[in-house]
């Protein structure tokens, strides 16, 4: 690759965007390395899209299904998960039956069992109890606002 490459980003769906540009990318810039780091352990592999970047140390449970998303390192994603068009930052953890759609969730976050998220931006730290159903919602401590 010899041209550069820069992103205007400016609202939520551009930063995933760009995110999820990466996995596009990376086979020209470094390609030695996989999309799925070597040390993620990944239960249903067929499940997981082509186009997604999965960082070190993540693990995937059974029946888990993972379409245009970026995961960071020594996240958590439990058995039959669904994650649409979603970055994951590190350490992140994703509990059973949980649905993400178009969402951006921060380090160390939770997301308890069953929950359902659509297009929300889920602060640092921050847990979303279970069943939980939330929709075009920041989701954030009081003293987060300046980190996002």
């Amino acid at each position: 690759m010899k041209e550069g490459l820069c992103f205007r980003v400016s609202t939520l769906g551009l930063y995933i965007e760009a995110n999820k540009q990466v996995s596009k990318l990376l086979p020209d810039l470094c390609p030695e390395e996989p999309l799925v780091h070597s040390s993620a352990q990944i239960v249903s592999k067929h499940l997981v899209g082509v186009d997604c970047l999965i960082g070190p140390d993540t693990q995937v449970g059974e029946k888990s299904s993972i379409k245009h998303s970026v995961i960071g390192s020594s996240c958590v994603v439990k058995d039959r998960v669904t994650l649409t068009n979603c970055l994951l930052m590190n350490s992140v953890t994703v509990e059973e039956g949980s649905n993400i759609q178009g969402s951006v969730i921060c380090n160390n976050a939770v997301i308890e069992n069953g929950a359902d998220i659509k297009d929300c931006l889920v602060g640092n730290g921050q847990r979303i109890e279970a069943k939980a159903k939330r929709v075009n919602e920041v989701i954030v401590g009081n003293d987060q606002l300046m980190e996002i």
